[in-house]
């Protein structure tokens, strides 16, 4: 009811799940992650409602993965322009656009994916699905 978003098989750069590191120790996220080439077409896509909604669906996971390395000052920088103009390939975004290019730059920077899919909204396993995406990524660029 909020929209979807339409991700293009040659722009998608990698699909896996992203995994939270902490000194030595590490664990899966319970995301799917997707890593995109380029961020435009997504922005440029996205409904406004659709980014809203994963705006505030995402906050736990950036609010964790700006305090994995216990700098808050990472935290406050970041929170401090999360309503401010951004630049995306040469481009001025402002408003939600702006908002949700910034998320996923900044989550891409911290955990290396741009769109996050939440493992409890999936039909298999997560690995199952993985190689799915994988295999139709695949079959569509050849």
């Amino acid at each position: 009811h909020r929209g979807t978003i339409y991700m293009e098989w040659q722009n998608i750069q990698r699909v896996d799940i992203p995994r939270s590191i902490q000194s030595f120790d590490s664990h899966d996220l319970p995301y799917i992650g997707v890593r995109l080439k380029s961020l435009w077409p997504l922005i440029d896509d996205i409904p406004p409602r659709l980014a809203t909604g994963l705006l505030s669906e995402q906050r736990p996971l950036l609010m964790s993965s700006l305090t994995l390395d216990g700098e808050l000052a990472d935290l406050e920088r970041y929170l401090n322009s999360e309503f401010t103009p951004f630049t995306l390939e040469g481009e001025q975004l402002k408003g939600v656009q702006a908002m949700f290019a910034r998320r996923c730059e900044q989550l891409n920077t911290q955990l290396g994916y741009h769109v996050y899919l939440p493992v409890d909204c999936l039909d298999r396993e997560p690995r199952e699905f993985i190689a799915l995406v994988r295999e139709y990524k695949n079959k569509a660029t050849q």
